[in-house]
């Protein structure tokens, strides 16, 4: 019997001595995620339909351009000259052409552009946030000048719309 408690007695110490020399280490373990915004932006053509002979009368039509985001930051939709420049933009067909320009709101008084000079840009705070990107709505209100006497055809303009995020 005196046997058996020599071999616990033995054991038990050199588990106590084994747990004494046990040395520890450490380190921070960083965690992150960066969330990123991702954005599209879609607008349909800017129709001003059929004008007979001449545009003695102004022609007024708008569209609903869209904006796609996956976050929740402030966008900005900012829009090019196309043909022609911010104060007076032009369709074309070949040499002819027809005066026109895109605005804000319907009542045609803030020039859609890139914020400078007298252009404004449209400032959106999308909806956004989920998996799946909202659609955030904006207006583009086209009229052409009044008075111009053109020849017959198609006349286009192609202005490009940007969102940045």
């Amino acid at each position: 019997m005196n046997r058996k408690l020599l071999v616990a007695a033995l054991s038990a110490g050199t588990l106590a001595i084994g747990n004494v020399y046990a040395n520890t280490a450490t380190t921070p373990l960083t965690v992150q995620v960066t969330i990123v915004n991702s954005c599209t932006v879609t607008a349909p053509t800017l129709n001003f339909g059929n004008a007979v002979n001449s545009l003695i009368a102004a022609i007024s039509v708008s569209v609903t351009g869209n904006v796609a985001c996956t976050g929740t930051s402030p966008v900005t939709v900012s829009f090019s000259t196309g043909s022609g420049t911010y104060v007076q933009r032009k369709m074309t067909n070949g040499a002819p052409f027809v005066n026109y320009n895109i605005y804000k709101e319907a009542a045609h008084i803030n020039v859609l552009g890139d914020g400078t000079g007298a252009t404004v840009t449209i400032p959106l705070t999308p909806s956004g946030g989920n998996v799946v990107a909202a659609n955030d709505q904006f207006g583009i209100f086209g009229q052409t000048n009044a008075g111009q006497a053109v020849a017959n055809g198609t006349y286009t303009d192609t202005v490009t719309v940007t969102v940045t995020f």
